[in-house]
């Protein structure tokens, strides 16, 4: 078929799961946000994540175990300079 494609893989060990991928020339890393955050709360986090400015390149949602609350995974371009200004 050709071509590159690419997927996005959240791990608790990022270095090992480079080298499992095939190495730096296969894989890279990339600092991403994660939080979990009750639902009813969503639009105000939304919103406080917008007043940064910050540049959401892309995000996703997961069950979590507590009631009526979900998990949050965001790519931003600084990480960890934007969770730290959420104050998570």
């Amino acid at each position: 078929m050709g071509g590159d494609a690419a997927f996005r893989l959240v791990c608790d060990n990022p270095l090992l799961a480079v080298d499992v991928l095939g190495g730096p020339q296969s894989a890279s890393l990339r600092d991403v946000m994660t939080t979990v955050v009750a639902t009813r709360d969503l639009p105000r986090f939304l919103r406080r994540l917008a007043s940064l400015g910050a540049n959401v390149e892309y995000a996703y949602t997961g069950a979590n175990e507590g009631p009526a609350s979900i998990y949050l995974v965001i790519g931003v371009a600084d990480a960890a300079r934007t969770a730290i200004q959420l104050g998570i």
